[in-house]
């Protein structure tokens, strides 16, 4: 439930495998410094960054970053930020489908259209309500999908 959370969570946990699955920034709080580092990235790629720092056989120990290294390491959206968005692609993709079923009944209807001049007015501004409506769908599934398209693009380099 935490994943599909749309806000913001602040999560103070001693719980390694939690924090690594939800966390997209890691704060640690620095007392001899009295600060608070921000890491932009899971805990294992934290994790990583810091064994990275470290020579080897000496333990690691975070103030061995400088402040130039505490730079956010990930390009793109965070983890949070791209299942939220591919959970509204899916939501716009599953509405258009829904429109486009409507479309091609409202299309059936003026294949053969009624004689009756007030029942085809209602059908052909039925019809153009509904393209309307598909069309502003699909502009916003392309918004979505250039953004998930950016986010691959930024997260390749």
């Amino acid at each position: 439930m935490l994943s599909d959370y749309p806000g913001t969570i602040l999560l103070v946990s001693h719980d390694r495998y939690l924090i690594d699955a939800l966390a997209t920034q890691i704060w640690e709080l620095l007392p001899a410094q009295e600060s608070l580092r921000v890491f932009k990235g899971s805990y294992s790629e934290y994790k990583e960054f810091l064994a990275s720092r470290s020579k080897p056989g000496e333990p690691v120990t975070v103030e061995k970053l400088d402040q130039e290294e505490e730079k956010p390491v990930r390009k793109g959206l965070s983890r949070n930020q791209r299942q939220q968005l591919e959970k509204k692609v899916a939501e716009v993709e599953a509405k258009v489908h829904t429109v486009e079923t409507e479309k091609a009944k409202w299309e059936a209807q003026l294949a053969f259209p009624p004689s009756d001049s007030r029942k085809l007015q209602k059908i052909t501004e039925s019809y153009q309500a509904v393209t309307l409506q598909l069309e502003e769908l699909l502009a916003e599934w392309e918004q979505y999908a250039e953004q998930l398209h950016s986010d691959n693009l930024a997260n390749e380099n």
